[in-house]
């Protein structure tokens, strides 16, 4: 896509040189830098829409705000080596659930006599919250404990960010509490950090668009991935073996503006929808290809062909 936008030329994709000594790499910032600039371009392009953008559900585009709540960043103590570095962001105001079931906005920094601002740690946000206990007991919980080391839910703190006070191994594993086995798990479930959006969905979504993530490990689903196969298919017919040609004027860039037919992007969104609705349909695996090579004339598959689409693959079956 590309268009005009306040009298600057957009295109909807870019083209990044990764490498240190080049564009270095292309990271969550990146995504965001690049929404936010073609945001402008999907209103232009499809006025008066309602605009849905989907993205692969990978950990890039999962990933939270700098500034998002999120507990596996947070020390037990106050302060941290990352947050005095300027490597971590303070942490973006919060809000807990008071006695009378109302929000109650929570602050989750303070200032010392200095004038300095410090990130508070997960016992001190806890603590206000009247959580930082195990149910029925005056024990004070782990940070992490070792259920969840197990199970990697939550990355293992760094030696001497975490402060060591309350990190005694010889304690017990954490025993059922009311917010979950160890003070990060009972801070992660609080509904103010459990409600927490991944950067790029709350990007999406204040720009007033809707969005959803593909399911993992279904490819099909997303007919990028036929677009850049017929790219690349494309480049190796008509290969010259010199990286130049290949980010010339000749390349990349005039398959991505000129080359790639707009049919075959039609018919690869057709082929998409195809599998979505023998999902809904409650096909899949091998009668799911069989029901989208055998109506690849119709944009979805109807659930009064689907008894007909079983019997047949069943009579192919039986005669193979």
């Amino acid at each position: 896509m590309s268009g005009t936008v306040d009298g600057k030329e957009v295109r909807s994709y870019r083209l990044f040189y990764a490498g240190t000594a080049r564009d270095g790499w292309y990271t969550n910032a990146d995504i965001i830098d690049d929404m936010e600039s073609m945001q402008g371009l999907f209103r232009q392009l499809h006025p008066g829409c309602d605009i849905g953008i989907a993205f692969d559900h990978s950990m890039t585009h999962c990933k939270k705000a700098p500034d998002g709540l999120d507990a596996s960043v947070l020390n037990l103590s106050d302060g941290g080596k990352k947050f005095e570095a300027g490597t971590q962001p303070l942490l973006r105001d919060g809000w807990y659930l008071g006695a009378d079931g109302e929000r109650v906005p929570h602050v989750l920094h303070h200032v010392r006599e200095d004038g300095t601002t410090v990130q508070k740690g997960v016992r001190t946000i806890l603590k206000e919250r009247g959580k930082f206990r195990w149910k029925g007991t005056l024990h004070e919980p782990k940070l992490l404990c070792n259920a969840c080391k197990a199970r990697h839910e939550k990355p293992a703190p760094k030696e001497g960010e975490e402060g060591e006070e309350g990190e005694d191994d010889d304690e017990p594993d954490a025993l059922p509490s009311e917010g979950g086995c160890c003070a990060w798990r009972i801070l992660s479930d609080e509904p103010d950090f459990a409600e927490q959006r991944p950067w790029l969905q709350e990007t999406v979504e204040n720009m007033g668009f809707e969005m959803i993530y593909f399911p993992k490990y279904h490819c099909e689903l997303n007919f990028i991935e036929m677009l850049w196969g017929w790219m690349k298919a494309w480049h190796r017919r008509h290969c010259t073996y010199k990286f130049a040609d290949l980010d010339g004027p000749d390349g990349v860039r005039k398959t991505l503006n000129e080359r790639l037919p707009l049919d075959f992007v039609r018919r690869a969104a057709r082929h998409t929808f195809r599998y979505i609705h023998g999902y809904a349909e409650g096909l899949m695996g091998a009668l799911l290809d069989f029901a989208v090579r055998k109506f690849k004339g119709h944009r979805t598959i109807t659930p009064e062909m689907t008894a007909a689409i079983k019997n047949e693959f069943d009579n192919k079956k039986r005669r193979a």
